[in-house]
């Protein structure tokens, strides 16, 4: 954000006036980071309730390239009903309740929850 403040104050400054493009990318902006808190609440809601269960319950694989491929294969048909970033944060909330990594080893997704 300050970083964003700075480059904008100096655009401001070199050009002058940039009230309707600021505005512009303010709104945009606003309107992901609404869609993300939206999107985050609903995953942890479904969390909070146990809805992943029915998914992680169903997974057998203790192989890693398995559980990659299969987590890819419900992520592209889930992609074609769910916008692409929902889909990509209810995956993210479903592959921290099916791998739980222990200290020292590789993290899938970039997913760093330790649950004990």
């Amino acid at each position: 954000m300050i970083g964003a403040r700075l480059l904008w104050t100096i655009y401001g400054l070199y050009l002058g006036h940039v009230g309707e493009q600021l505005n512009e990318t303010l709104s945009a902006t606003a309107q992901i980071v609404f869609f993300l808190m939206g999107a985050m609440t609903i995953v942890e809601v479904v969390d909070a309730h146990d809805g992943f269960d029915v998914i992680t319950d169903r997974i057998k694989t203790t192989r890693m390239t398995t559980l990659l491929w299969l987590i890819g294969f419900v992520t592209f048909f889930l992609s074609a009903v769910l916008d692409n970033l929902t889909t990509t944060i209810v995956m993210m909330g479903g592959q921290s309740e099916v791998v739980r990594p222990k200290r020292g080893s590789p993290v899938l997704c970039g997913n760093y929850h330790y649950r004990r």
